[in-house]
């Protein structure tokens, strides 16, 4: 019986972990990637991206329009807002359309066939 129990709430809080994944975007690069290290830094960016999809939810009206990020190299940056942040809202968001821009060829975007690899 307790076996049953700990299946039950096991299936829960996977439930609730891909619930919270489908919802928020750090917890979404966690489910995608487990070794995705969530900083503080990171948790403000996740904030103000969330507030560009507000702005885009609302067709202008709400919060951030456009969004400039500064960070250090290999803070986290591309990999949350150019990578992880754009299947998040595909997720979320299935007929948008999103264009990925960058200048020069040394950054290596994503597609749709590398982003499972990402």
């Amino acid at each position: 019986m307790a076996t049953k129990q700990k299946a039950r709430d096991d299936i829960r809080r996977e439930l609730l972990r891909r619930e919270n994944a489908r919802r928020h975007l750090l917890p979404f690069c966690r489910f995608v990637d487990p070794n995705y290290k969530v900083a503080p830094h990171l948790e403000l960016l996740a904030d103000k991206l969330s507030a560009v999809e507000k702005c885009a939810e609302s067709g202008g009206a709400e919060d951030i329009g456009r969004l400039t990020v500064n960070m250090p190299p290999r803070h986290g940056k591309s990999e949350t807002a150019s990578k992880r942040w754009p299947a998040f809202l595909l997720g979320r968001h299935p007929s948008w359309r999103i264009a990925l821009v960058a200048y020069g060829d040394q950054f290596d975007l994503p597609t749709p066939q590398n982003w499972s690899r990402s």
